[in-house]
């Protein structure tokens, strides 16, 4: 994997971000393959407090930073990229 890849998955995080601070719905799906997954963690757990899978799970993730939270603003600092092969997490 390339610096370039690395820059690239950088930019989807952002994207992301974006995404679900905007709760513009179709951008936060185009950042995830149709059969993506998104795992939350609590710090320090090991276990996730969600896992969401596929653009059916993945639609209601804007809408429902906004019941929690009402507002967000992420802020992509330190994002750090794993890669394994042709895989990658961040």
């Amino acid at each position: 994997m390339s610096d370039a890849d690395v820059v690239e998955l950088n930019q989807l995080a952002y994207r992301y971000a974006t995404a679900v601070d905007g709760r513009d719905v179709d951008a936060c799906l185009d950042v995830f393959a149709p059969d993506g997954r998104m795992r939350s963690y609590h710090p320090g757990s090991r276990e996730p407090f969600a896992d969401t899978q596929g653009h059916e799970q993945l639609k209601t993730v804007p809408e429902t930073m906004g019941k929690l939270f009402g507002i967000t603003v992420h802020q992509m600092t330190n994002h750090l990229v794993d890669v394994d092969g042709d895989t990658a997490t961040g």
